[in-house]
């Protein structure tokens, strides 16, 4: 083993790694409340706190305890039935009335509304065409001019050895 060699940096025999700064995901539920908190136009809103009561609410009633109160505990199986289709049969009959009632609005005329504005459009219409046949009369008229210029001009004239343009 070479002395010389001993108290050599050995740095650049070693492996260079970046360094990276990894964040650490936050819990889901802290993501839950920053994005409602970003959503509500009350930033930073503290939860008021409930006032501490020893006794735990009251128990809500079993589904035994309702049926006893509304009386369907007693009837028979066939008559729990009839009455579940005949409820049925009303929430159906209501929502077919809604459904058929959106439909015919459907259908219904328009309002008087509608006819004023058609009436406006009309009106705006009709000034639009005069201003339009204006400028197509004078849109002719130019062109009627460029035509009596060109009068002069005639194919003979652009041909060689054509005998109207010897003449000329």
């Amino acid at each position: 083993k070479d002395p010389k060699l001993a108290e050599e940096d050995w740095e650049r025999f070693l492996p260079k790694f970046q360094k990276k700064n990894v964040q650490r995901k936050k819990p889901h539920q802290v993501m839950k409340e920053n994005q409602q908190q970003k959503e509500s136009d009350q930033p930073n809103k503290t939860k008021q706190k409930r006032t501490y009561t020893p006794f735990p609410p009251a128990q809500l009633p079993s589904k035994v305890d309702l049926q006893l109160d509304s009386g369907e505990y007693f009837l028979t199986e066939h008559e729990r039935k009839a009455k579940k289709m005949a409820e049925k049969r009303a929430q159906s009959a209501i929502k077919s009335l809604e459904r058929k009632e959106a439909r015919e609005k459907q259908f219904v005329a328009p309002t008087n509304t509608s006819e004023q504005t058609q009436e406006k459009t009309l009106n705006q219409k009709s000034d639009d065409s005069s201003l339009d046949v204006e400028k197509l009369k004078s849109k002719f008229a130019s062109a009627g001019s460029k035509r009596k210029a060109d009068k002069d001009l005639d194919v003979s004239n652009f041909i060689e050895g054509s005998s109207q343009s010897e003449s000329k």
